[in-house]
């Protein structure tokens, strides 16, 4: 039962996923009314291939409900950063998009949104239609594994290399 008022764990990710959704239709709608007012922050983009994007969850924030540190009798919302965003994109989400959904939205969000790119991030390679624009260079990653090719054979395999080996190479 909910005697706690939170949510059981089981549903948090069908709320979570409802938010991103909600968050998607809104920015799409703040986008259109942008672009129908010609409004010089959104005049720059192409319309198709930004309409395009903000209908790919790939590229909204994930969001994930969480117990306030500083009053544990609330919760807030730490919205994460993906590693692929450029400041670009950030900028036309959160100071553009978001700000005009927000004003013309009557249900106003009632949780605080937490955004700490730095500490609340996830690194994923950008998705595979992203405009260059919209992504940042990746960092190389360091696996611990090499691939190498042995004589007579056509195929690349792969040796496994242990991470303090890599280290001293570096």
């Amino acid at each position: 039962m909910r005697n706690s008022g939170k949510l059981p764990k089981n549903l948090r990710r069908v709320h979570a996923n409802n938010r991103q959704n909600d968050k998607k239709l809104r920015r799409i709608k703040a986008a259109k009314e942008l672009f129908r007012k010609n409004d010089p922050n959104i005049t720059d983009y192409n319309k198709e291939s930004l309409l395009r994007m903000l209908t790919d969850r790939a590229f909204h924030l994930p969001e994930m409900s969480d117990t306030d540190e500083e009053d544990r009798s609330k919760t807030v919302v730490n919205v994460y950063d993906l590693s692929w965003r450029s400041a670009k994109l950030k900028h036309l989400l959160r100071n553009v998009l978001d700000p005009k959904s927000a004003s013309s939205t009557t249900a106003q969000l009632q949780r605080k949104r937490n955004y700490s790119d730095e500490i609340q991030r996830y690194d994923f390679p950008p998705p595979a239609k992203a405009p260059n624009w919209a992504c940042n260079e990746q960092e190389d990653v360091v696996y611990d594994t090499e691939f190498v090719q042995t004589e007579g054979e056509d195929e690349l395999s792969f040796a496994s290399t242990s991470s303090s080996k890599i280290l001293a190479e570096q």
